[in-house]
This record gives structure tokens, sequence and C-alpha cells, in this order.
């Protein structure tokens, strides 16, 4: 219930990631299947998307078990789904690009070559 407090009344997504995180390992803990368990897991899914916070996988994971165990919108976590892939194909294909010019030596000719 904090989470919710902090991601819908008091706008501050980070501490509502804390208390969502929390709340979802005492919930796994007690293997209890909830409404909770399921905003928990959307919010983090979401919260995780953002790729400021290093965790698409972890967002992706959590997307495929609302998927497979409960009653979330489908369509809605497919969506979701779709844009944390979207966010890591880009990701890939930024860091790639990167790549290809930053293999020169410092005599101006590509590094590993003679």
């Amino acid at each position: 219930k904090l989470g919710k407090l902090y991601s819908e009344i008091m706008d501050d997504p980070r501490e509502a990631a804390k208390h969502f995180e929390l709340n979802l390992r005492l919930l796994d803990a007690e293997q209890v299947e909830s409404q909770q368990t399921m905003d928990a897991l959307l919010f983090l899914a979401r919260y995780y998307k953002d790729p400021a916070h290093d965790r698409l996988d972890d967002a992706e994971v959590l997307c495929q078990r609302l998927h497979e165990n409960y009653g979330a919108d489908k369509e809605e976590v497919s969506a979701l789904m779709k844009e944390i892939r979207s966010v890591k194909q880009r990701l890939l294909s930024t860091s790639r690009q990167g790549g290809v010019f930053s293999g020169f030596s410092s005599s101006g000719g590509p590094s590993g070559f003679t």
C-alpha cells in the first residue's frame, strides 16, 4: 500500500519502487498471489522499463510472470513487453553504432591493424 501511496499521491516513483520491491519480496516469501502482487509486478515492470534504471531484463521477467500467472490485462502486458523489447533493441543498436568508430589507435588508424 505504501508503494501505491508514493506512486499515486506523492508522485515519487523511486520511493514507490522501493516499497513495491519490498512488498513483492514479502509476498513472494509467503507465496501469496494477490492483487497486491499483481500491482507490484506491473508497477515495477513499468518502472524498470526506463533504461536509466538499467533493469530492462528484470522488467521483461516481471512481464512474463504477469502474463503467465495473473489475470492482468493481457493486451496491456503484451504492449509493455513490446515496449521493453523495443527499448532493448534501440539500446543494442546504439551501442553497436558507437563501437564502429571507437576502435582507432593514437596513430589515427584502426587499432589492431598493421
